[in-house]
């Protein structure tokens, strides 16, 4: 991750608490998971098929337990630090369901980097994952700046 990215997460993380800050941390560690695996299944980076394994080991540890971050409280709806929209608690069952997805999604990334896949494999494989993240954040996260 480059300086300014880890500057303008520090940032954006400043004043967090409890669980807001617990749910900001996790989704960082996936953010920085996600952008390894991405960068080398577009070519970016050298593909490493460990550093698959260790990234995609990280998505999953978060994936199960991506709604308990969510609590319908004062402090989860109203950190003035929270990137989340108030449409989570409002379509609860929307925003488990795109939990579920990311997490089948990952099931079968697991499965696929399990199998020894190559970057052409992983481009594809990666793809599930990719949108069920961004299912979810077009949904519930404020857009960034």
């Amino acid at each position: 991750m480059c300086g300014c990215t880890v500057a303008m997460t520090l940032l954006a993380h400043e004043g967090a608490t409890g669980i807001v800050k617990q749910r900001m941390d996790a989704m960082s560690e996936m953010g920085d998971a996600v952008k390894v695996i991405a960068d080398m299944a577009k070519g970016k980076s050298e593909f490493d098929i460990e550093e698959v394994r260790a990234s995609t080991k990280v998505l999953a540890s978060h994936a199960g337990n991506i709604v308990d971050h969510f609590p319908d409280s004062e402090e989860s709806r109203n950190s003035h630090v929270s990137e989340a929209l108030p449409t989570i608690w409002e379509s609860w069952e929307k925003f488990e369901r795109q939990a579920a997805d990311l997490e089948n999604a990952l099931r079968e990334l697991e499965k696929d980097v399990a199998a020894d896949l190559d970057q052409r494999t992983l481009r594809i494989a990666f793809a599930r994952t990719a949108k069920a993240c961004s299912a979810c954040h077009d949904d519930f996260r404020k857009p960034q700046e």
